[in-house]
């Protein structure tokens, strides 16, 4: 649609909503849809439990429907499968949500890689996916400025961030800023593809920036803070963009002055945001996780304790149902082989990234920024990839599911197309 200036309005077009790329983000758009209504926020209900069971075969029909062949990657997913099935079984007590919490890892996996391996996602897509993730991620932002006014009204007055943190109706402020860390980063990305259009082009995504970083920073999730900052400077060393380096610099040096010279908010910025380099009680938990490990058989270190044992030893011990540690979460859940697995795929999608500059320096470098963002993330985060929660899921299809289908479109000539 165009108004009277030939300015170009739209969001997405028609085929976008057949595509894989809105399928992943209206799965997600229906679990946030789901906290916001949910205001119970009992996420162990039947009805909860029976939305993601739903999700789960939609997810997967939608990969049969559309799927051309099957790959070998399936003898991967199988192997994959397997090691979890060891788990699985070694498990004491099991109920319909432990058997959801191993099955998705691998139908994910299977629809993904053994399925859905050749789809592709065009720039227009990849544009409109972020679009529909910045219009999500703006929605709870203004909802929290309208119905959480505390938080911004108390920011510079509160002597502890500890109970005061912004979450809009998420459960988690860690949650709710891994979102906006992504659509701000979406933000970015979708000003550079528009780099050559008028300013009108540009206005909604700068709007979004500036309604979107003061929710971040407010959310006082140092974990999604570093993460969009890490991101940031990862895509300012891959990107050869000189206009993007010398905003970055400017606004860098002008915010780290502005911090360094007005001390209330040096004392804002060290103290409240990050928390006065307080632990939280991570490290007795990182602790507890690695001496959990240490404590186990043979067969516990080689393929883990399991998903509901390990969280009701952590939930009797220390009243905590995770280790605040993709990492140590792996490694407690699935052993030494589950963790290996996993950070040898993330070194394999960082290799396809890095190797993708060949052939698009700019794609290159963002998937590149955006697969470090969420590998930090996950060092004091329980989101976990290819897992079933919301978060892990969002983790999942932005760092690594979306990334791949565009890396096919690239390398097969289409992206641009």
């Amino acid at each position: 649609m165009e108004n009277k200036y030939g300015i170009k309005f739209r969001i997405f077009d028609r085929a976008f909503l057949k595509s894989v790329s809105f399928m992943l983000f209206l799965y997600w758009m229906i679990l946030v849809i789901w906290q916001n209504v949910n205001e119970a926020g009992n996420t162990l209900s039947t009805v909860d439990t029976v939305l993601k069971a739903g999700l789960l075969l939609y997810l997967v029909a939608y990969f049969l429907h559309n799927a051309n062949k099957i790959s070998q990657k399936i003898f991967a997913v199988l192997a994959f499968a397997a090691m979890l099935i060891i788990t699985f079984f070694s498990e004491q007590s099991i109920d319909f949500r432990t058997i959801i919490s191993y099955a998705f890892p691998v139908l994910f996996a299977m629809v993904v890689y053994a399925f859905g391996d050749d789809f592709k996602v065009c720039k227009e897509h990849l544009i409109a996916f972020f679009n529909c993730i910045i219009i999500i991620a703006s929605y709870t932002a203004i909802y929290a400025v309208i119905f959480c006014t505390e938080q911004f009204e108390n920011a510079f007055s509160i002597t502890n961030a500890y109970g005061n943190e912004l979450t809009s109706f998420f459960i988690s402020s860690h949650e709710y800023g891994m979102y906006l860390s992504f659509a701000i980063i979406g933000c970015l990305i979708c000003l550079r593809f528009k780099n050559k259009e008028l300013i009108r082009a540009k206005i909604p995504y700068i709007l979004a920036i500036i309604l979107l970083v003061p929710n971040l920073i407010l959310t006082y999730s140092r974990t999604s803070i570093f993460a969009t900052l890490i991101a940031l400077v990862v895509f300012f060393i891959f990107d050869k963009n000189r206009k993007f380096k010398r905003w970055f610099l400017g606004i860098a040096i002008l915010t780290t002055l502005l911090i360094l010279i007005i001390p209330t908010l040096r004392d804002f910025v060290f103290e409240i945001v990050m928390k006065g380099n307080e632990d939280a009680g991570r490290a007795d938990l990182y602790q507890t996780a690695i001496d959990y490990f240490k404590d186990g058989n043979g067969f516990e270190k080689m393929f883990g304790h399991g998903i509901n044992d390990t969280r009701g030893f952590f939930e009797d011990t220390l009243e905590h149902g995770s280790v605040h540690n993709a990492y140590l979460q792996v490694l407690v859940y699935y052993g030494f082989v589950g963790l290996a697995v996993m950070i040898i795929f993330l070194l394999s999608q960082l290799y396809a990234n890095i190797m993708l500059m060949k052939k698009n320096r700019f794609m290159g470098a963002i998937f590149t920024a955006m697969l470090i963002s969420a590998s930090a993330m996950m060092f004091t985060n329980t989101a976990i990839i290819f897992n079933s929660p919301i978060d892990s899921y969002f983790l999942t299809i932005v760092a690594i599911v979306i990334p791949k289908f565009a890396r096919n479109s690239i390398n097969s000539g289409e992206f641009d197309a």
